[in-house]
């Protein structure tokens, strides 16, 4: 019998990259997703769930996919049950930060209760072996210089309600090893180069795509370490089997990028020129996310990033249409 994966949030744009990795090592892959609208539309989110069986089809892989809110309990604990999968990975989340300023109790909701109510059920059942936690580097706040170099014992001091979310989160799931000793990972990711529709570098390659306007948030100096989601689904499988107690990884590339940068390495990848937009930096939003020393990842989960910021764009503009820009 092939092994068991539970995902959540799988049809997501982070998430599908961990389903097709999953899914490429021949595993049954059972998927959640609500299918909302929050980061690209649930059409989207449909098609990348159709791609996602074709890559299960390829790969010998077996694949279940539930549509549903992992906080509700009573839908949760039959599938569970069903298939009792010895692994859960929990990437489920509402993660638009600057909505998240205006809509904290639906971001609460989400990424603290729906959580806490996943956690509950999987100590109900007597199969899962190991949980992943997909959070984010926003649990951690604002590096107030582009070149600060962040690491996994850096206090949570989040500056918006998202990243407030993410910390409580990683906080239950502590104290839900603590309560009953299944180990637990939590996996910190820098910001994706990924088909979500609210980051910058699709809303670049889109904008340069069909000819739009770029709007550009302040001067451009703004920095992230940005990572392929596929980097990031490689690190998930290495975490899959590495596990042990209660451990946390932050995961990125070591490098920041600018805006600026990261516009002008779009324009190559499309072969065309922006037209920019200059306005205010949005509230809850930092202007550098740090720089994320993965050292720790590297040594225990023997991980390390391997694809550059062009490749990272230049395989988001293939998958973008591919998949999405062809169906506009």
């Amino acid at each position: 019998m092939k092994r068991a994966v539970l995902l959540s949030g799988g049809a997501g744009a982070v998430g599908s990259a961990i389903a097709r990795r999953l899914l490429r090592q021949g595993l049954h892959l059972i998927l959640v997703d609500v299918l909302n609208d929050e980061t690209s539309t649930p059409e989207e989110k449909r098609r990348t769930v159709d791609n996602l069986r074709s890559v299960a089809v390829n790969h010998a892989a077996r694949f279940d996919f539930y549509s549903g809110d992992i906080g509700d309990g009573k839908s949760m604990a039959p599938i569970l049950s069903r298939h009792a999968p010895s692994i859960v990975i929990h990437a489920a989340a509402r993660v638009r930060d600057r909505t998240s300023v205006l809509q904290p109790r639906a971001f609460i909701e989400s990424n603290v209760n729906a959580t806490s109510d996943l956690l509950e059920v999987i100590g109900q059942v007597n199969c899962v072996e190991h949980f992943i936690l997909i959070s984010s580097r926003s649990a951690v706040g604002e590096a107030f210089q582009a070149d600060r170099i962040m690491s996994e014992t850096d206090a949570l001091r989040p500056i918006n309600p998202y990243g407030a979310t993410k910390a409580a989160a990683e906080h239950l799931c502590h104290s839900f090893h603590a309560k009953t000793g299944l180990p637990v990972t939590v996996l910190r990711l820098n910001p994706q180069i990924c088909s979500r529709s609210d980051m910058m570098p699709r809303r670049i390659l889109e904008a340069l795509h069909f000819g739009m306007e770029i709007v550009r948030f302040g001067t451009g100096e703004s920095s992230r370490d940005w990572i392929s989601p596929d980097d990031t689904a490689d690190a998930v499988w290495s975490a899959v089997e590495k596990h042990a107690g209660f451990q946390v990884f932050l995961l990125g590339t070591g490098r920041a990028t600018t805006l600026n940068d990261l516009i002008l390495a779009a324009e190559i990848t499309v072969g065309k020129k922006a037209l920019i937009r200059s306005v205010p930096h949005p509230t809850g939003d930092a202007i550098h996310g740090g720089i994320a020393d993965s050292s720790l990842a590297g040594k225990i989960l023997g991980w390390r990033p391997t694809r550059s910021l062009e490749q990272a764009l230049d395989d988001l503009y293939t998958n973008l249409k591919r998949i999405h820009f062809s169906a506009s």
